[in-house]
């Protein structure tokens, strides 16, 4: 008996025979056909190729791996990204933190014979962008006493809902203390200066907060009006009519 891993592929015919000591020749016969080792085949199934998604985005990758030789090897696959390196292992996994950039992800693996499968697939990641406040404005009298409101657009790149947004008024440039809400009643410091909103947007979710923007100025504010005081009624007589009072 012997072992032997070495025997080329084809169709072989093997011979066992022996010789006994009068000379004579005995033999026996089989075929044994040696076929080339088939590479296991590799299939990734999520997520498709040319995924696009932006950071921080939970992605499942999926596969499957199988061998004629070897069987479902799905559970032995190592899934690697050129920019990061060893991401995951198995069938599935899911995974939050590639970086961002467009990434090769190759799934592989390697049968008993030391034969290696794989499947490629391209995924992009993105940068999650922060959310931007656009044509910010006033409106309301610039009257001392009366209430101005602060008004602005929101807007996030991968549609991420405002959450709560920051304000800020100012009374010639600088904050005014405690005006801290998208409404502003005006006071007697703020006659004859000029107001501006500010608006810092915040979103619940991504990349926060954008950068603070200010509303073109209003004023200069303008005194309210003192009612008159110390009124004096008086009549003139005028011909052809009898006075009144």
């Amino acid at each position: 008996t012997f072992n032997l891993t070495s025997l080329s592929i084809g169709t072989h015919t093997i011979t066992a025979s022996v010789t006994d000591t009068h000379g004579e020749t005995g033999s026996a016969a089989i075929t044994v056909t040696i076929t080339a080792n088939q590479l296991p085949t590799v299939a990734i199934t999520a997520p498709a190729d040319g995924t696009s998604v932006v950071e921080d985005t939970n992605l499942t990758f999926t596969g499957t791996a199988d061998d004629v030789e070897d069987g479902d090897l799905t559970a032995s696959l190592s899934w690697d990204s050129n920019l990061d390196g060893t991401i995951g292992t198995g069938g599935t996994f899911n995974l939050t933190t590639l970086s961002i950039g467009t990434h090769t992800i190759t799934a592989s693996v390697t049968d008993s014979h030391g034969e290696t499968g794989s499947d490629v697939i391209n995924v992009t990641i993105t940068a999650n962008l922060v959310p931007m406040a656009t044509f910010v404005t006033i409106t309301g009298s610039i009257v001392e006493g009366q209430t101005l409101t602060g008004n602005y657009n929101y807007s996030d790149p991968e549609n991420d809902p405002e959450g709560v947004s920051m304000f800020m008024w100012l009374r010639d440039g600088a904050a005014i203390t405690d005006a801290l809400a998208q409404t502003y009643t005006l006071v007697s410091d703020d006659v004859g200066t000029e107001i501006i909103f500010e608006v810092t947007p915040v979103a619940t979710a991504g990349a926060s907060p954008g950068a603070a923007v200010q509303s073109p100025f209003v004023g200069p504010i303008v005194a309210a009006n003192s009612p008159p005081t110390n009124i004096t009624l008086s009549s003139t007589p005028i011909a052809g009519n009898t006075p009144i009072g």
